[in-house]
């Protein structure tokens, strides 16, 4: 399958405008984050429709999540690496050689393949939904389905008391960021690629609270998302 852009492809196939997906690469320059998710909060698309264009441009079968896996073949795909990818592993073909991985955008299934987790095994991808994926993850690796998402305003719950601990000069002070924390943490004993890793995580969590805040003030009126969008544009 040669390599295209999921935005190329959406607009291709009339999904989307060159417009919106302007507005949606804005966004995933300044947070981060998936394009189909950030199209979908932008509610510029729906998961359904998202699926859909992409089996139709690219020909990708469906995956079947309901089937069983075996636990070699989740062995093969550590979780953290499907969370990261939002990915499920689904069969070991040809001796082991050959990983058939569900993927919420199988357009980037020829990068995985360089992973040193992979161990030099050749992916086959196959389209399945974000969420049925992320729903698959949790039930095969955890043995629990994750949280089911609310709607509309809600107001967020007071946090706990910490307690007050004695200053020390080896703690990061509070106002840090949390790449700061991390860097500090890891970084008398942290080999290079740990450090990053450790990095991009903080950095992850970071564009989630500012995704919250958003939704947040969307909730509460501060600002329409018609707002937002503008100016995003």
């Amino acid at each position: 399958m040669a390599r295209i852009k999921l935005g190329d492809l959406l607009v291709k196939a009339g999904v989307i405008t060159e417009e919106q997906l302007t507005v949606a690469l804005a966004e995933q320059k300044e947070w981060g984050d998936r394009l189909g998710d950030i199209l979908e909060r932008l509610e510029f698309i729906t998961e359904d429709t998202l699926v859909r264009a992409i089996a139709k441009q690219t020909g990708l079968p469906l995956a079947d999540l309901r089937r069983p896996i075996a636990a070699a073949t989740l062995q093969a795909f550590p979780r953290e690496l499907a969370e990261e990818q939002e990915a499920l592993p689904l069969e070991l073909t040809d001796d082991g050689k050959t990983l058939i991985l569900a993927m919420s955008d199988p357009l980037g299934a020829a990068t995985l393949e360089g992973l040193p987790d992979l161990k030099g095994r050749r992916v086959v991808p196959r389209l399945a939904a974000g969420s049925a994926i992320r729903a698959a993850i949790a039930r095969l690796y955890a043995g629990e389905e994750p949280r089911a998402e609310t709607h509309g305003p809600v107001e967020p719950a007071m946090p706990p008391p910490e307690p007050i601990e004695p200053i020390n000069a080896s703690r990061p002070a509070p106002a840090q960021s949390a790449r700061a924390v991390v860097a500090a943490r890891f970084a008398p004993t942290a080999g290079p690629q740990e450090l990053l890793k450790s990095l991009e995580l903080a950095q992850r969590a970071e564009v989630k609270v500012l995704k919250a805040l958003v939704e947040l003030l969307i909730a509460k009126g501060v600002f329409t998302r018609s707002e937002y969008v503008a100016r995003l544009r």
